[in-house]
């Protein structure tokens, strides 16, 4: 009779069961549900195990046996033990028990593909269309030239995505890098199938657990951009994959395979060190360890090999691409590269206490409002179905139990004690273990399910109904509802749920951004420039789709970090004047003026071309040395972009007699102690034009003011935002507006430099956001008629002027914004 769905022995025997007289007796048998599944043939019966049973001289077998090599061959009561895992009874023909195994493999193989292909199309479907927010960028421009990126450098994923930005036939280049991450992640679905699997001993349940990991917040969010963790996911579980393959007996070349995998992991992402105590826990518990270490002749060169990709590093340095962080030219460049050391004071940042917060923030719940990051990733209701897989596994198949432990155990260990804004990718590995232990779970529940209904019809008083199948197709009846709801129902909830906040195929602010940064520059201008948002945009736009070719653009750090002053020779060929100060690079570190040769290269380049400052510069004008160097100049914000322009005298300012507007104003005011108002500007009026220039519409501001309250104007700061006829505007984390232009009133004087004119104009240009003109919101293949463009959204300029912490109010209605136009 077929044992139970999962292989556990019946617990409630039949009188029926009974061998009929004459037959032939069986040896007992014993089996767990982590062993075995009985498959009953007259007259024999095959017992398919994943791995050895062995036998003792009782003809009792156990997994503990077989792990301590104590039985190999044949063992007692004439049955045999194949190295395949193959239990086969006497007169089984051997053909027989290799066809099953086929068939497994083939179903398993179908089961990953098919994850694979689920998860591809989905990925299709929500592919940014371009470079994103973050990294992308700067990824993107790196391997597209062959340059260095950020530590560690990731010489793997550059040389994939300059094959597919070079070749692959779809989009633009970040199109094509965004492709690299989607293929990777597809196949990291479809290796976790397998994984799953494997470890769970059924293949519903492991494509359960791949396409719940693969429509997870986070690993969604970086399969549709250009990351490197999609990548890092699929590297990581081909490794563990090939070790469970050498771990079943189908060969050396399994083990060798995943020695060369790994090394490749590290030069990846060196974040694969953390896996090494999942792997050597199932290599030392494995009954083939000895095979291991004789294989060490081979495995350990096989690693080695593979970290000689880290040479792409310097080689590409050399060459001076656009993207070359660190200048690993040299061995103390390179070290520092390689390790990150640039990031070392982020470990172990706060202590203990300021580890078990953020461990907090990663389970949750955080606060009422505010879920923990895993609750994110997986449904609050899932989560316990998580623990009861974890027990489970730990019960049933303590081996795979400690193994998923020892996985996630120091992923998350490392990741709480790394305080990074973008900590979330660095949870990817214990959140495809967390799917696993779901599934598990589910597994569980449906085993104990058809087990306690099996139970009920054996004891019920109608054996003969019982015997007729009624009592015998429940059990299994009940266990493939649970399997066809967890390869279904899980994955599901999780694409539905996520599909939204996932979906980045319509995602051009970037590269508008990008594009608004070059095309507000003047002619021949020099951009230094700081932070992923800001730098890498123009950067892309610049080197990859050629945008003002007479731009030359600086990275700000490349100005004032000494190991990276080579990188500024590269602008020579935009006719730039780097002078390098004596003993910049070479001098001892706590005498190096950091800020020197950004200064030299201001001073020796204001008067020959318009110099910008863009990001992170900007933020530090701040800091006392920045403003010190600084005084000097005149800095203006002319732009929704906020760059400011660096020139040697202010520009002039247009003072406008007040009888030649002939236009009615609008009053702010500030509010008096006592509840007064006290008028302090008045907005004369604003002229506004439209216009198109390298792909983005500009709208060109004019505004007229009267200053009422010198010493309040002085102090004022105007904010333009666009929104809706409300009111209402887009918002970044923290309630920033998304699209807005902030600027000192007057700022083309110095600040203190002279009272402003009574009656004044200024000029402002800014770029007006993709969904407010319906440009970018198609791929790049599809058409771009009118009729194909998605219609703008009617868009509205408003205006606030804030002094210190204190709005100015419009008088006389008393609001804080006032609609323009």
């Amino acid at each position: 009779m077929p044992a139970f769905p999962g292989g556990t022995a019946n617990p409630c025997p039949r009188t029926d069961e009974r061998p009929a007289p004459g037959n032939r007796t069986r040896t007992p048998l014993r089996t767990s549900a982590s062993s075995a599944v009985r498959i009953a043939r007259p007259p024999f019966t095959v017992i398919i195990v994943t791995r050895p049973l062995c036998a003792n001289d009782r003809g009792r077998y156990s997994e503990q046996g077989a792990a301590r090599n104590e039985c190999p061959g044949v063992n007692a009561g004439g049955r045999q033990v194949s190295q395949a895992g193959v239990f086969e009874e006497r007169g089984v023909p051997a053909e027989q028990v290799r066809a099953n195994g086929r068939v497994r493999m083939q179903v398993r193989s179908a089961a990953a593909l098919g994850a694979g292909g689920v998860a591809l199309l989905v990925y299709g479907l929500t592919l940014a269309p371009s470079i994103v927010q973050g990294d992308s960028a700067e990824l993107t421009v790196a391997a597209h030239s062959l340059g260095v990126p950020h530590s560690t450098g990731y010489p793997l994923y550059m040389l994939l995505g300059w094959v597919f930005t070079h070749l692959a036939p779809l989009g633009d280049v970040a199109a094509r890098m965004n492709l690299v991450s989607a293929v990777g992640a597809a196949a990291a679905v479809g290796v976790a199938a397998a994984l799953a699997g494997r470890l769970l001993r059924a293949t519903w349940a492991g494509l359960g657990a791949a396409l719940l990991f693969g429509f997870s917040l986070t690993f969604w969010s970086q399969a549709v951009v250009a990351e490197v963790y999609a990548l890092h996911v699929l590297l990581t579980g081909s490794v563990i994959l090939c070790l469970l393959a050498w771990d079943a007996g189908r060969g050396t070349g399994w083990l060798r395979g995943a020695a060369l995998l790994y090394g490749l992991c590290f030069t990846h992402h060196l974040s694969s060190l953390f896996l090494a105590p999942a792997l050597l826990w199932l290599v030392f518990t494995s009954r083939r360890r000895a095979e291991f270490r004789r294989e060490l002749r081979w495995t350990l060169p096989l690693f080695l090999v593979a970290l000689l990709l880290y040479a792409y590093l310097p080689l590409a340095a050399r060459r001076n691409p656009a993207v070359n962080w660190n200048d690993p030219v040299n061995w103390d460049n390179f070290l520092y590269h390689v390790l990150g050391r640039q990031y070392r004071g982020r470990m172990f940042q706060g202590g203990l206490g300021a580890a078990l917060t953020r461990f907090q923030q990663y389970v949750g719940p955080v606060g009422p409002d505010t879920v923990g990051h895993l609750q994110s990733q997986f449904s609050p209701l899932l989560l316990p179905l998580a623990l009861v897989g974890l027990v489970g596994l730990l019960r049933r198949q303590p081996r795979w139990g400690w193994f998923t432990l020892l996985w996630a155990g120091p992923i998350v260990f490392w990741a709480v004690n790394y305080a990074i804004p973008d900590i979330d990718a660095y949870f990817l590995g214990a959140h495809l273990v967390v799917a696993i232990w779901i599934a598990a779970g589910a597994r569980e529940v449906a085993v104990q399910a058809a087990h306690r209904l099996r139970c009920r019809l054996t004891r019920a008083k109608d054996a003969a109904a019982t015997a007729r199948g009624s009592g015998r197709a429940a059990p299994h009846l009940a266990y493939r509802l649970a399997a066809l709801l967890t390869v279904t129902a899980l994955p599901a909830s999780a694409l539905a749920g996520n599909w939204e906040r996932s979906d980045r195929s319509r995602d051009r602010l970037a590269l508008t951004y990008g594009r608004a940064v070059l095309e507000s520059l003047a002619p021949d201008a020099l951009l230094i420039a700081g932070g992923d948002n800001d730098l890498y945009p123009a950067l892309y736009a610049r080197e990859i789709e050629q945008r003002r070719p007479d731009v030359a653009v600086a990275g700000y750090f490349d100005c004032v970090i000494p190991a990276r002053a080579r990188c500024l020779e590269r602008l020579s060929a935009h006719a730039v004047a780097v002078n390098v100060p004596p003993d910049y690079r070479t001098g001892p570190a706590p005498h190096r003026n950091k800020l020197e040769l950004l200064s030299r290269i201001v001073n020796d380049n204001v008067d020959r071309r318009p110099i910008y400052l863009l990001g992170r510069p900007v933020e530090y004008l701040r800091a006392p040395k920045f403003r010190a160097l600084f005084a000097p100049y005149s800095l203006r914000a002319g732009s929704n972009v906020p760059w400011l322009e660096v020139t040697r005298h202010p520009h002039p300012m247009l003072s406008v007699p007040r009888a030649a507007l002939n236009r009615r104003g609008t009053t702010f005011a500030h509010m008096e102690p006592g509840g007064s108002a006290v008028p302090a500007l008045e907005l004369l009026g604003v002229e506004h034009t439209v216009r198109e220039a390298g792909g983005v519409t500009w709208l060109r501001l004019t505004y007229d003011w009267r200053v009422l309250d010198p010493a309040l104007a002085r102090q004022a700061v105007v904010h333009a935002i666009f929104g809706d006829d409300r009111g209402n505007y887009e918002r970044l984390e923290g309630g920033v507006p998304e699209f807005q232009n902030i600027h000192a009133l007057g700022q083309t004087h110095t600040p203190g430099e002279r009272p402003l004119p009574m009656n004044f104009r200024e000029d402002f240009e800014l770029y007006i956001p993709p969904r407010y003109t319906g440009a970018g919101s198609t791929p790049a293949a599809a058409p771009t008629s009118p009729e194909s463009r998605p219609k703008p959204r009617p868009y509205h300029l408003w205006l606030s002027i804030r002094v210190g912490d204190a709005r100015l109010r419009v008088e006389p209605s008393g609001e804080e914004f006032l609609r323009v136009f």
